[in-house]
């Protein structure tokens, strides 16, 4: 719960409103990491 708590306050409030019922801060993690890591190609080829 501390690690949820503490995701829960590092990231936008808007992004809080999506993770806020997860149940714990794994599934928070996978969520943000799949949100967060889907990169441009063209950043990527640079």
């Amino acid at each position: 719960m501390l690690i949820h708590s503490w995701i829960m306050n590092s990231v936008y409030p808007s992004i809080a409103q999506s993770i806020i019922f997860m149940e714990n801060a794994v599934d928070v993690w996978l969520d943000l990491k799949e949100r967060f890591s889907q990169g441009d190609l063209v950043r990527v080829s640079e």
